[in-house]
This record gives structure tokens, sequence and C-alpha cells, in this order.
């Protein structure tokens, strides 16, 4: 029996200017438990991290998204996760997100959202959390399924394609939201500016993105190149992407220059600059089709922004652009799904799905573009009327705004984990440390993971996921939680011995040795670490 009515506990702490910001069950005393914190005044208050001034799709939708929230009056503050490549000079709108870059909130955050590659799981120190994450190869990587399931508010997906992945990997479909990124009509457009390109070839088809396997340019050079000789007034541009950051060592860039130096060859032009938002416009209006043949896609934005420059496009089907891209206004190439190896992580289940398109059909398709320009032009008409009215940047950004404010009147999903916990962090480490000792590393992962869920600021269990993920090769991880343990537990001896070994395994001697020197002046009487400081000191490893 409670001692007061529910409802006098409410008219009270509404009273007082509280609500409930989450409930939750405890397994002895009273039963439930109320966790309260002072209402919001109307205006939500967000985190959003992610790149923004860098030359990549996740950047410009991040810029996108931000800017319709600013214009809607949320207070956001932008936590940048690369180095800029630009600034505001590019967008005069682009002003507003330099203004809320670090920039602290005024009261603690309403909302973090997440969106840059790899994720990150550690939890966000307040608010509602939110992580914006594409995937392209069917079932999702083992270790994203805990954190996402018990931690994560909400999961944002670009396609139904995706959200179908992570609903079949066991992610509750009701955290899971499909929010399309968009596209900006005022620049991306017909009347875009032509950008100049180097041919005097008429017919031109355009390939943008990485010229990696996923993405299906080798089947395209194939295609491309059997049904195509120097003798047609045709070129394909390749406007190449990530070939310096997520697609580092994975680009075609070899094989294109190899069909480029056969003079028999049709020809091939091979973009690789950084291109503003213009320029990139003026690219798609440059060109007269759109070929993408992708195994794999989390949306397909080249696709949408060359729909909105008014050209006809060449797709896949059955993947993520079948969202937008219909047969009334687009051509489709039949594809099968099929069953591959994925060595890059484990999944949740045994191999990774992609889709292969049929190399016949690009083939048949192509030579139909090219002969029937007319009706190829008719199709874009449609589509560019579809894209305009449908994925303009406002439309999506009053999307978000929808799950921001329904999120807003749910409880914070890992507080309520939290308390449903029956183990403490320490415990769970302990259990943690077994497994890894054992030679579970994801499950012992799963726990550490748990164990900062409790608790973010516990420096071992950042110490520990650093030495297993640098064990693992996985540097950003790596540095990420060392950096994190060394923030929170400046003087531990194996949070500093382990911040030096990573220094070194990089090559940066000069760093680990200035961790060392700085820790031996607390405690000479640490041999191991001074050893390491005078074989550095001899040069040695310096």
């Amino acid at each position: 029996v409670r001692p007061y009515p529910l409802e006098l506990l409410e008219r009270i702490y509404s009273d007082l200017g509280l609500t409930i910001i989450t409930k939750g069950y405890e397994s002895f005393g009273w039963n439930d438990i109320y966790i309260l914190g002072k209402k919001s005044n109307g205006i939500l208050s967000i985190y959003w991290e992610g790149s923004q001034f860098v030359y990549h799709s996740l950047a410009l939708i991040n810029r996108e998204i931000c800017l319709q929230l600013i214009k809607k009056g949320y207070k956001v503050s932008i936590i940048p996760y690369e180095k800029h490549q630009f600034g505001s000079e590019m967008d005069k709108r682009f002003k507003a997100i330099e203004e809320r870059i670090n920039k602290p909130l005024s009261k603690p955050a309403d909302i973090h959202i997440r969106h840059h590659w790899p994720p990150n799981f550690n939890p966000p120190p307040e608010g509602h959390w939110v992580i914006i994450q594409p995937w392209e190869f069917g079932p999702l990587p083992k270790d994203w399924i805990e954190p996402m399931r018990d931690l994560v508010d909400e999961i944002w997906v670009p396609s139904k394609y995706v959200w179908k992945s992570y609903v079949s990997s066991g992610i509750p479909p009701e955290k899971v939201f499909v929010i399309p990124n968009g596209v900006n009509i005022d620049i991306f457009n017909p009347k875009a500016k032509p950008y100049p390109l180097k041919t005097k070839k008429h017919f031109k088809f355009l390939f943008v993105g990485g010229t990696i396997w996923r993405k299906g340019i080798d089947i395209l050079l194939e295609a491309y190149t059997e049904i195509f000789t120097n003798k047609d007034d045709v070129t394909l541009v390749i406007k190449d992407m990530g070939q310096d950051s997520f697609y580092k060592h994975m680009s075609l860039k070899g094989k294109i220059e190899e069909i480029k130096n056969n003079p028999d060859a049709p020809e091939i032009l091979y973009l690789t600059d950084k291109l503003t938002e213009r320029q990139m416009a003026g690219l798609y209006t440059a060109c007269n089709c759109l070929v993408h043949p992708y195994r794999g896609e989390g949306f397909g934005l080249p696709v949408l922004e060359a729909m909105a420059c008014g050209i006809p496009v060449v797709v896949t089907e059955g993947g993520a652009t079948d969202d937008f891209c219909k047969k009334q206004w687009a051509y489709l190439i039949p594809s099968k799904r099929i069953l591959i190896d994925f060595p890059d992580c484990k999944l949740v289940r045994k191999y990774a799905e992609i889709l292969e398109p049929n190399k016949e059909k690009i083939k048949s398709i192509l030579k139909h573009v090219f002969r029937n320009y007319g009706e190829a032009q008719e199709k874009a008409r449609h589509a560019l009327e579809y894209v305009q009215r449908y994925f303009n940047w406002e439309v999506i950004g009053e999307k978000v705004i929808q799950r921001i404010e329904e999120l807003r009147k749910k409880p914070i999903r890992r507080y309520v984990f939290k308390m449903k916990s029956k183990k403490s962090r320490e415990e769970l480490y302990k259990e943690a440390e077994f497994l890894y000792k054992n030679g579970q590393e994801d499950k012992a992962i799963a726990l550490f993971q748990k164990a900062l869920a409790l608790d973010p600021s516990f420096a071992l269990a950042h110490n520990n996921l650093a030495f297993i993920y640098w064990q693992k090769q996985d540097v950003e991880k790596a540095l990420h939680h060392i950096i994190k343990a060394m923030e929170i537990s400046p003087d531990n001896r194996d949070i500093i011995w382990n911040c030096g070994q990573i220094m070194l395994g990089l090559g940066y001697a000069k760093d680990a040795y200035k961790v060392y020197k700085s820790y031996l002046k607390r405690h000479p009487e640490e041999k191991e670490i001074k050893q390491v400081v005078e074989e550095l000191e001899k040069g040695q490893i310096f």
C-alpha cells in the first residue's frame, strides 16, 4: 500500500515543476521507482554528434537536418566527429552550424543524436539517445545488438530495406524508424550550371560513389566496355568518393586506368577532386544518365540527387532505392539476393546478404537509354516532380521533428535498463573479465558495455575495452576507450601502461614517452614503466 495516493504525488511534483523522466521496478522494498526531473520548457535541447564540414554524404545529411532543427527553434549543440575540410564560407546557411559547434547547452540535453561511422555505443551522459545508422549487408554485426536493444532509445535508418535488416536481426521493430535522406532542391535542380568536363563525346553516363565492389562499379565497367567502343559517341564519367577515407585501399582505380589506357576501349573520365555541393549538382546536369548498379546500399543519395537534377537513373531493383525509384520514372536492373562471407566482423547470422544485379540487363538498359533518350528524359521529368515534392529537406526535417516530439514523451531507456539490472557494475566487470580470460571476447565486450551503461565513468571498463579492441586491431575503438579511461582516471597504472603501449604500437613514441614520463614523476618506484622510458631515451624505440 502506498503511503500517499499517486494522484496526490503527481500534483505535488507537477506544482514543483517536475515530471517523471522514467520509471522502473525494484526487486526489493517498494515495487515502483520514479525518477523525477525538471519539466521541459517546450524547447528541446539537442546534442548532435557527427561530421559537418566534410566532403561526404554523412556530413551533408548532418548539416541539413541540423539546419532544419535550428530553423524550427530547437537548441542545438553540435559535436563534430572529424576535422573540418572546409568552412562556413561555402554556404551562408552554414554560419548557423558554425556558431553551434561545441557550444554548451543552457540546460541538460533532452536528446543526444549520433550519426557517424563507425557507430559509438558508449551511452551519452544525458537525454534520450538516438543513433542514425545505415547498414548494407543484411544481418547486423553481433556487437551492435545488445546496446541497440537495451540502451538506445531509437534507431533511425534511411530506408525500408535497412529497417528489415534491423528487425530481422532481433532489434524490436518499435525502436526502428525510417527517416529517409533528402536533397537541397535549391542547389540540386535542372538549372544547376553544368560542370566542365574534358570530353568531345556528347552522351555521358555518370557513376557517383566509391569505386568499390559493393557499389557495383566492377559490373558497370564490364557492361560498359562490352557494348561500347572508342568509336561510339559516349563516355562514362566516374566521380570517385571516399578513396582517402571510408574506402581507402578498396578503390578500383587500377582497373579504371587500365581501361583508359586501352585505345579501343570506350572513353572514361575519372574524377577524384573534392567537389562542392553546387559543383556536384553541375556534374549531374552535365551528364545524361546516372548508373548505379549497386550490390548494397543503405539509401543511395547520389541517385536521389541525380533525379532532383532532372537526369534519368538506372539502379538495382530490390534494394534501398526501391523507396523512391519506381518503374514509372527509373530504369530498374533485376537482381537476385545472394549470401556472401563477411570477414570484417561477426554477424548475427553466418552470411551477409547482397544483391547481384543482372549484367546482361545492365547492358540492354544502357543501350536502350543511349538510343532512346527522349523516353529516358520523360521518365526523368516524372522523377523530378516526385523528388521535389517528397524528398526536399523541409519534408525530411518534419519527419525528424515528429520523432523527437514523440520521443520526449517516453522514458529514457538506459535508465530503465539500469534499474532493471540486478548486477552492479563491479559484478558485470568481474564476469566480463572471466569471459575474456576464457576466450569469449564478444560476450566480454557486451558485459563491459553493460557496465558502462550503468556508469559511463567506469574507467577500468573503458581500459579493458581499449585493450580488447587493440588486440582485435580495431584502432579507432581502442583509442576512443583508452582516451576516455585516461580522462577519468589519469593516475591508474594499468590505464597508463595500456595508453603508452597503444601509442607505441601506432608509432607515436613521443606521445608514449610523455605519458610514461609524467607518470614516473608521480610514481618513481614504477620499474616496468621506468625501463621503457630509459629505452626511449637511449633511442632504442624513439
